[in-house]
């Protein structure tokens, strides 16, 4: 199976967005990590609110709220060899709290970057979500946007799954106990008010559905991608990240 780079079509040098919800960080530490082992440079980062990551041999969390010395810590990290995790602050409850979007083009032009991983929107641990105003916090520097859903809400009552439950509501006109289907959560989704509402019109948008961990949910995500693919998505990707072989399948042609 490919991996989740290779799923994402990913070149030599990429701001890649992460989006929506149900696998966003785990996604972006993966694919660093994937980067990472075929010899590319990485920085992560996010414009919102990230956990602390766990400690570990391969990543330096970074937190500064001054540009210039931010970027002087970066580069110290990856001379360190290290992924740095990028911050402007952190919060007494072990959250990191983004840089501004502008500053995302810095971190791209440090040298030897050659990708910058950005977690660009929030979820509060939910596996699907329509944007409120002001979400998601896309850099006008990204040239992908990866979409994110996690295929464990299909079925369910969107009041119990959905994050801004409101959003979706208005997007699709269900109720608060009605169920979630594939159309539904395709059509918020791809809405130009849906997931990846403010995508610079450069960037190239990759739909990953995640959690797809049993044969059940694989069925659903493939209904899913099917009902993404009929609204004019181009790539849509299933995967269960959590698995050794976190790519299943793909479908749509090699990204330009």
């Amino acid at each position: 199976m490919p991996t989740l780079g290779d799923a994402l079509t990913l070149g030599q040098h990429e701001v890649v967005a992460f989006v929506g919800a149900g696998g966003k960080t785990t996604a972006m530490f993966r694919l660093a990590r994937e980067l990472r082992a075929a010899g590319k440079t990485v920085i992560t980062t996010t414009t919102t609110k990230i956990l602390v990551p766990d400690a570990g041999t391969d990543l330096s969390v970074v937190v500064e709220p001054s540009r210039p010395d931010l970027l002087a810590a970066v580069a110290t990290a990856l001379s360190r060899r290290r992924i740095p995790v990028v911050a402007a602050a952190a919060t007494p409850d072990g959250k990191l709290v983004g840089i501004p979007p502008e500053w995302v083009a810095d971190l791209a032009a440090l040298s030897p970057v050659t990708h910058v991983l950005v977690e660009a929107d929030g979820a509060a641990r939910r596996p699907f979500k329509a944007p409120r105003e002001g979400e998601p916090v896309i850099p006008h520097a990204a040239t992908v946007i990866v979409v994110v859903v996690g295929v464990d809400a299909i079925g369910q009552p969107l009041s119990a799954v959905a994050h801004r439950p409101e959003q979706v509501r208005a997007l699709t006109g269900l109720g608060a106990d009605d169920l979630l289907d594939a159309r539904s959560i395709a059509h918020v989704l791809v809405d130009p008010a849906g997931g990846a509402k403010g995508a610079p019109p450069h960037a190239r948008i990759v739909y990953l559905l995640n959690k797809a961990d049993d044969h059940v949910r694989v069925k659903r995500a493939r209904v899913l991608a099917t009902e993404l693919r009929h609204r004019g998505a181009q790539r849509v990707v299933i995967a269960a990240l959590e698995a050794g072989d976190a790519v299943l399948e793909v479908q749509g042609g090699e990204a330009p």
